[in-house]
């Protein structure tokens, strides 16, 4: 499957995430971001779209997406040592591949544009979403 790529814009203080690629695989990151920092996220535009704190909250998300990608590839290929202790040797290795892996990602699949900008006309930095019953 091919990699996501990820276009990251300024919304105010904050920044959005526009995720293009696998529609599935673009859900399952909205859903990881919403899990780990409470994330809100957006659809119509992109095949997800984050809203997060900062460019280092997107790095930690990245970092965490492949961590938890380099643990389900250990485990699947050891099933026999499923349900052993966890070794912090081995947590450290996971956490040093997944690092390893998200830098490659912040690198060649990270884009910066300030598409929120240009949604609101040129008219304020900030993307607003409809209050209702107020």
């Amino acid at each position: 499957m091919k990699p996501n790529k990820y276009i990251v814009s300024k919304n105010g203080s904050r920044i959005a995430v526009g995720i293009v690629g696998d529609k599935e695989q673009a859900q399952c990151d909205v859903n990881l971001a919403h899990n780990i920092f409470n994330s809100n996220d957006g659809d119509g535009m992109f095949s997800g779209l984050i809203f997060m704190e900062s460019e280092k909250q997107f790095k930690k998300l990245l970092v965490w997406k492949e961590y938890f990608q380099v643990w389900d590839e250990f485990w699947t290929k050891n099933k026999f040592k499923a349900g052993k202790k966890k070794d912090k040797a081995m947590e450290f290795t996971f956490l040093k591949r997944a690092v390893k892996r998200a830098t490659l990602i912040w690198e060649s699949s990270v884009e910066r544009e300030d598409f929120m900008l240009r949604l609101n006309g040129g008219q304020g930095e900030t993307f607003s979403f409809p209050t209702f019953g107020h």
